[in-house]
Order: structure tokens, then sequence, then C-alpha cells
């Protein structure tokens, strides 16, 4: 079984959810969290709870979240004077809930993020230069916003799991098994641009594109 951990609005992971190979997944969102019957730590009864659905670890073979964080505004069955708290401790539970769990995650959480390295431009740009690839220029002006320049030619989104790229190949494979290697993340989609006849990292993210049914199916497959 997998669990698709998403906001209640992300009608792209529920359609998943719901079309996804063998039938073999469950779609869980932050009110699930706050319902009765979650047992977790070392109690031997452990459960998890979604979709009204009381579920045992022990079905679980792969856990896959698209939540950066949860946002207070996801817990409409909270009073709203109490949802910034409650939304803390639910990232902590899941903080330690997606750490401390034997099943495969994809990903587990990294510097806080629910999701693997939900990364700002600048921190991406750090890890090139220290791995000595080229990567896209990124300004700041006055707005909040990183302004990263155009390139000469975009190239295919290179998806990269378990280490392998999936997919057809692209000068650019190398690079993003790579990333994904200094990262630490199992999956990761990385765009690159070509600037100047070179081609330069240019983003990343590390949620998986469930509305592409390939990548569905490879996810199934690395799961199980």
């Amino acid at each position: 079984m997998i669990l698709l951990l998403a906001s209640e609005f992300d009608d792209i992971a529920r359609q998943a959810a719901s079309t996804w190979p063998g039938g073999d997944a469950i779609f869980m969102t932050p009110s699930d969290l706050c319902e009765p019957g979650w047992r977790v730590g070392d109690c031997a009864d452990t459960s998890y709870v979604a979709e009204k659905l009381t579920i045992s670890p022990t079905k679980v073979t792969g856990i896959i979240t698209l939540l950066t964080q949860i946002q207070e505004q996801e817990l409409v069955d909270i009073v709203p004077e109490d949802r910034r708290y409650v939304a803390r401790e639910l990232n902590a539970f899941l903080l330690f809930l997606l750490t401390s769990t034997t099943c495969n995650v994809l990903n587990r959480p990294v510097d806080g993020g629910l999701c693997g390295p939900c990364w700002e431009p600048e921190k991406w740009a750090a890890i090139c230069h220290s791995m000595g690839m080229p990567h896209a220029p990124v300004r700041r002006g006055s707005g909040c916003a990183p302004e990263q320049a155009g390139g000469d030619q975009d190239s295919p989104v290179v998806e990269v799991l378990g280490g392998r790229v999936l997919g057809n190949p692209s000068p650019v494979d190398a690079q993003a098994i790579a990333l994904a290697k200094a990262a630490q993340t199992s999956y990761g989609r990385f765009m690159f641009q070509r600037f100047d006849d070179i081609w330069r990292f240019n983003a990343a993210d590390c949620r998986p594109d469930l509305a592409d049914p390939r990548t569905c199916q490879a996810l199934a497959t690395h799961l199980s």
C-alpha cells in the first residue's frame, strides 16, 4: 500500500490515488492527521489513519509526500485561533514519522522541509558551484522572489528516481543524477537551460509529477 500525503486541495494527487497502478494507494491529507486512531512510537499496536480507515504500518510499503509544510489554512476543522499551533505540532509529528518509519519514503525530510530538499535557487546554485557544475545566474531585486535569467533553449525536464533517469536520454542526464546524489534525494526533477552553448542547471523540484502516468508507474515499481 502507498500513502500519498498531499494537500486537501491537490486534485492531481487525489486523482492519482484513485487510478494508482495496481489500485493500491490511499490519499492522505493534513486533516487525516487530526483523526482519532493514530498510534506511533514504541507501542505494539501502531496505526495510521487516512480516508477514515485505520491502517497498519506493516501494510504500507511506501509514502509519497508532496507537502513542504502543513499550512494552517488546511486545518478547516480546527478553530481558527488554534490552527497555527496545531499546524506546527503536525509538522513536528510528520518530521518524526517520515524520518523514523522503516518503509520507503519519497522524499524524506531535509532541513525541516517535509518532502526533501525544497531549497531556494541560491542553495542549489551553491551546490552546483561546489561540484564545478555550470548553473544559471540567480539575481534578487527589491522583491522577495529570485530572478533567474532565461537561456537560449529549454531542455526537457530530467526526472531522476533511485539514481536512474526516467524517460528519454538527454545531454544533461549525468548532471541531474549527480545533483540528486548531492542532495541525497531519491527523486527529483531537474531543469537545465543552454546559455552561450553551455547547458546550465536552472531549477529543481523534488515533488513528483503525479499527472504523468509513466511517472506514477515508475514510482509504484520503485516503492514496492
